[in-house]
């Protein structure tokens, strides 16, 4: 049976009364609807144990409907929220690997750049054991090296332009010293690289308009390889770290990822995409993700031999040594 801790306005202590299943989905066993919290007690508690009073909860003499405390009373008592509220932010256990997603130019299909009229999605599936102990390691001393602090943001667009904190880069001595090192560390650290890229005019002119935006095209075409490298693991489980966009943008991307690690894609069965478990968070720039960091570095020069195949690129020729080749995958993909 499920228990009820009920609080009277004479005294603080909350008294126990048990209660019928219908109680507990919220009825009267009348039927009519009561206000009162219940919870079931958690399986290592007796009976008599679950009876004790609670007196922690809201000494003050509130009283609160079951549909409010029911979830923060089960992760008291049990250590989490129920199944469906779970933090997908803690995997139940740890897994082998983790990605890291950023990207590269602007995901509207209207406003498109002449200049750069690209959407380039740069995806990183790195070890996590590596990660712990080689990547993070080394994106922090690179720092220190040129900064009294870790807390300096890695951003591509920062580097090339000398801003903010890379102002110091338009010394030409102290660029060739800060390149070289972002050079020999991205040609060092173990990643695996997926580069999805849209020329957008070419792909408007190809395809009818699309409801979805470039990045869930993106990120579509790129999990269809992700898929790959996982089964090719042995693996089936992949945390997710989005760059954040914003609230609407991030809340539509990740109902997207959600379709399609349920409904799969044209190319792979919804059936083999339910076997993955890829809980996806989002991260702000400013929490300082190395992981992010490193796909930003990757997506940029991924970007300009994309529309400038013939052009040297030094960047290019490191990180393409870390694109996913295994049998007839790539994970190098330009659309249309």
């Amino acid at each position: 049976p499920a228990t009820s801790w009920s609080q009277t306005r004479r005294s603080t202590k909350l008294s126990y009364t048990p209660m019928t299943a219908r109680t507990v989905a919220g009825l009267s066993p009348r039927g009519k609807r009561f206000s009162r919290f219940c919870f079931l007690p958690p399986e290592n508690k007796t009976r008599a144990e679950s009876a004790k009073p609670e007196s922690h909860f809201f000494p003050c003499g509130c009283r609160v409907p079951s549909h409010f405390l029911l979830p923060f009373v089960l992760r008291y008592n049990y250590g989490q929220m129920p199944h469906h509220e779970h933090d997908q932010n803690t995997p139940e256990r740890t897994s082998r690997f983790i990605a890291f997603i950023d990207e590269c130019g602007d995901h509207s299909w209207t406003n498109i750049n002449p200049e750069f009229p690209l959407f380039v999605l740069s995806t990183i599936i790195v070890e996590r054991q590596h990660y712990t102990e080689e990547i993070i390691p080394a994106i922090a001393r690179l720092k220190l090296d040129f900064w009294p602090h870790e807390g300096v943001n890695l951003h591509s667009r920062d580097i090339r332009k000398a801003l903010v904190d890379f102002a110091f880069l338009q010394i030409p001595a102290m660029r060739e010293k800060f390149l070289a090192e972002v050079s020999e560390i991205m040609a060092r650290l173990k990643f695996t690289l997926f580069i999805t890229g849209i020329h957008k005019p070419e792909f408007t002119a190809a395809h009818a308009p699309h409801s979805a935006d470039p990045y869930e095209i993106a990120l579509e075409r790129t999990f269809e390889r992700v898929l790959h490298f996982l089964e090719g693991h042995g693996e089936a489980m992949l945390p997710v770290i989005a760059e954040a966009r914003g609230k609407t943008e991030d809340a539509a991307l990740a109902a997207s990822f959600s379709r399609l690690l349920h409904d799969g894609t044209r190319a792979v069965s919804g059936e083999q995409f339910r076997e993955l478990s890829c809980p996806m968070t989002f991260v702000r720039k400013q929490q300082n993700i190395a992981g992010t960091q490193l796909a930003d570095l990757c997506g940029y020069p991924a970007s300009r031999h994309i529309l400038k195949p013939t052009q040297p690129n030094l960047a290019f020729d490191i990180v393409r040594e870390h694109l996913y080749r295994r049998e007839l995958e790539s994970g190098w993909q330009v659309l249309p």
